[in-house]
């Protein structure tokens, strides 16, 4: 999936991608360490809110940096008809974008009957087995040591 994400933003190109997933199977996690990965070549937004002033702040980045953005949302702060509204709104102004849709769903991936033609979605799978947890480990490290808390002044 990254490697489809870095292509769309090396051809100045604009895509959404929908990361549907089941509770506890850590597409947050993914969404984030795929922009964490590309934000020294790409700005990167996470988005909080959706409001009327979304689409000219989002611009306003690609205008000063004039290099195409990844957005990353959750569906708890935008829901889909809102993205498809930022996406359509970005494509008029020629505002190259990879949306970064994380949503929460039981069941698989809705049909994309209907929507644009540069959506790509991805069901994630049930949370990690074992193995597959032992592996994200080695890729990624170990957990940083937490700070000891200091004590309060003894009197």
């Amino acid at each position: 999936m990254q490697a489809a994400i870095a292509d769309v933003l090396g051809r100045q190109s604009s895509a959404s991608f929908e990361l549907f997933h089941a509770p506890g199977a850590s597409s947050t996690t993914l969404a984030r360490r795929i922009a964490w990965d590309l934000h020294r070549e790409h700005p990167v937004l996470l988005l909080r809110h959706y409001s009327p002033d979304t689409v000219e702040r989002v611009d306003s980045v690609y205008r000063r940096t004039e290099r195409s953005l990844v957005l990353v949302a959750e569906s708890a702060d935008m829901g889909q008809s809102e993205r498809e509204d930022l996406y359509r709104k970005l494509h008029e102004r020629n505002t190259p974008v990879v949306v970064l849709w994380v949503t929460r769903s039981n069941d698989s991936a809705p049909d994309d009957t209907g929507r644009h033609t540069n959506n790509v979605m991805y069901r994630l799978a049930e949370p990690m087995t074992r193995e597959e947890a032992r592996e994200f480990r080695t890729s990624f490290g170990p957990a940083p040591a937490l700070p000891r808390r200091r004590r309060r002044w003894k009197r």
